[in-house]
């Protein structure tokens, strides 16, 4: 064989080694995508959080949808926050049948909990026998969910990411216990390969329910928004904390001067969102950034009378089977970020143990994703006087307990490795 054959026989398999080595590395690679849409009401609604009979008078600004998707190794997570007060588990499994997402993708929807957007839950109609959920309206936006977790999955591209941590004092407040309250902010940003913001995500611990009007607004998630993706572009995501027990916004007498106050939920929801952005910004990106998601079902006993009345009076679906509540939990990571869910409005101090058990860089913890399911607190706290309200609207004594024990082994799981000296 002459030289130059030899030479152009080596050329040839050298091709087809790298046309072979070219879909593994693509599989591995880092991507992401996002997308967002409105799921703001056509005409009046029956609002959800303070009281019932709150019939809306107009929109102040958008309620969103929105979806971040990542990409790596495989493995696939969809993470989606709605501005709606909650996002019941019976409204993510009809999501995931639109989607039909095969084993290895892990799905995440999230209610930043917003108390001036439509009831979807049934318990703030015109009266305490009348449900206030209109269900074409819960159609829609399940419908819209899922497609804004499909449109985000269709603009996977390759990318980089970033997470950081940081504080935001002044802006949230414990009613209950002052001393107790959660000031930690976590958030992380995927860039494209051209530089461009993809996505920012954004994690803190506060009840948004600043406005105590008859405007649909997504009160102050709103600012964080419209900051985030004017200074950084991109889809902007917002999942609050743990924020039971009772987080709210450092505003002065919050619960009865909402009414057209707007400079309050603009100003924290713009320093959370600056905050974000200034962590960010000291952040590295990381190319490699593997992705672990580890799921599991939780059955909690209701034990509250007034979910079973609401249940027989046909407020609330009767998702219970043998006296029990079906729900689900999940921990994962993004590279060495760490993550978990919990399905309610956890106290303080069950998020301050969750992210003790946590090993990664930056620990996300999701509250109100997968469900919604009332405050979680700890058998200890429950019925207590301080709690009275807080535990009216528990499904009982055993959900906290439950929650952590759930949870425990799936952050054992997951955690990432400590770094090597």
């Amino acid at each position: 064989m002459s030289s130059k054959c030899l030479w152009l026989l080596v050329m040839a398999v050298a091709v087809l080694l790298i046309g072979s080595l070219a879909p593994v590395r693509a599989q591995g690679a880092f991507l992401a995508g996002a997308a967002k849409a409105k799921i703001t009401p056509q005409g009046p609604v029956w609002i959800a959080g303070y009281e019932g009979n709150r019939r809306s008078v107009g929109v102040h600004d958008d309620l969103w949808a929105r979806a971040l998707v990542l990409r790596s190794g495989g493995q696939t997570l969809a993470i989606a926050s709605v501005d709606l007060l909650g996002f019941p588990n019976i409204y993510l499994q009809r999501v995931r049948q639109v989607l039909a997402p095969k084993a290895n993708e892990s799905i995440l929807v999230a209610a930043t909990h917003v108390h001036s957007a439509p009831d979807v839950i049934g318990l703030w109609g015109p009266s305490e026998l009348q449900s206030g959920v209109d269900q074409a309206y819960v159609d829609s936006v399940i419908k819209t969910v899922a497609r804004v977790i499909q449109e985000a999955t269709a603009n996977l591209a390759p990318a980089s990411v970033k997470y950081a941590a940081g504080e935001v004092a002044g802006v949230s407040k414990n009613i209950r216990v002052p001393e107790i309250l959660d000031t930690g902010l976590t958030a992380l940003q995927v860039v494209g390969k051209d530089g461009k913001v993809i996505a920012t995500l954004v994690n803190f611990a506060c009840h948004p329910e600043i406005m105590h009007n008859k405007y649909v607004t997504a009160d102050f998630p709103n600012w964080i928004y419209q900051r985030v993706e004017g200074q950084a572009g991109g889809v902007a995501l917002f999942l609050n904390g743990a924020q039971g027990g009772m987080v709210t916004g450092n505003v002065e007498h919050v619960y009865d001067k909402g009414q057209e106050n707007w400079d309050d939920p603009a100003r924290i929801g713009n320093a959370i969102a600056d905050q974000a952005l200034e962590a960010l910004a000291k952040a590295p990106a990381i190319e490699d950034a593997p992705i672990a998601v580890r799921t599991a079902p939780l059955r909690v006993p209701l034990q509250n009378p007034q979910f079973e009345a609401a249940i027989a009076a046909g407020l609330l679906p009767d998702f219970r089977k043998d006296g029990q509540v079906d729900t689900e939990v999940a921990a994962g990571t993004i590279g060495r970020a760490e993550f978990c869910t919990i399905p309610g409005e956890a106290f303080p101090n069950i998020g301050f143990l969750l992210r003790r058990w946590m090993t990664g860089d930056v620990k996300f913890v999701f509250g109100l994703t997968q469900d919604e399911l009332g405050y979680i607190m700890s058998r200890e706290d429950w019925g207590l006087r301080l709690y009275r309200y807080e535990s009216s609207m528990s499904q009982g004594p055993e959900m906290g307990y439950r929650l952590v024990e759930a949870l425990h082994p799936l952050i054992e799981q997951v955690n990432p490795k400590p770094r090597a000296q």
